[in-house]
């Protein structure tokens, strides 16, 4: 369950209690909401700053590209390959799936759950 959820679990809890005084539900209420809108606007905050369609021409892109037109792989490989962080190449990978230009997938490593990406 998320923060978000969270708070609108509580609030939706208090907002028909009859356990406490109606000041205490109006200032729980309150507390909510304006946690939510905090998460609200960190959120579109952190989506305004991705990149909403990567420079398909940028190197890292390229790079990328290059290396999935072959097979799926996961984020790791590819950094390896590439010879940058994996947090960098997954942070392009997200944006190209958003784009559209790669494909992501659930696979199985070695008995572990991770992703792998492919070209679109």
């Amino acid at each position: 369950m998320t923060r978000k959820e969270t708070l609108a679990v509580i609030r939706a809890y208090f907002a028909d209690s009859t356990e406490v005084t109606p000041d205490q539900v109006k200032e729980i209420l309150g507390y909510c909401d304006k946690e939510s809108a905090a998460i609200d606007k960190k959120n579109s905050q952190a989506k305004a700053k991705r990149v909403k369609n990567p420079a398909s021409n940028d190197a890292l892109s390229t790079s990328i590209k290059e290396i999935l037109d072959v097979n799926p792989m996961t984020a790791a490989d590819i950094a390896a390959q590439v010879g940058t962080s994996t947090n960098k190449v997954a942070a392009r990978l997200r944006n190209m799936v958003e784009s559209g230009l790669v494909v992501k997938t659930d696979v199985k490593v070695n008995k572990k759950k991770t992703s792998a990406y492919s070209l679109a």
